[in-house]
């Protein structure tokens, strides 16, 4: 199986998803959240298949997983998940130079 690395930001972006949906429906944002960490294996098992994001980070690819794009580096064996957004965020502001 491709391993998938969550970066510390990565982490913390998918907890602020479950926080924010899930002070309306609990039981939806464990489901996103379950949703888009069980993307990252498929996504790791075809890295290239991601749309190229190198502008934003060298080697940056990302895959679009509902309103969720999942930002992620290609490492050996897998990927590397950097951060995880709302496709509607300010995606530059979010990878400051």
């Amino acid at each position: 199986m491709p391993r998938v690395v969550f970066a510390k930001r990565a982490q913390i972006d998918l907890a602020e998803i479950a926080d924010y949906i899930g002070k309306d429906n609990p039981r939806a944002a464990r489901r996103l959240v379950l949703d888009l960490r069980d993307t990252c294996p498929l996504i790791a098992g075809h890295p290239a298949m991601g749309r190229n994001q190198g502008r934003l980070l060298p080697s940056l690819r990302s895959h679009t997983h509902g309103s969720y794009v999942v930002f992620y580096r290609p490492i050996n064996g897998g990927i590397e998940v950097v951060r995880v957004l709302h496709g509607a965020r300010d995606i530059d502001a979010a990878f400051p130079e």
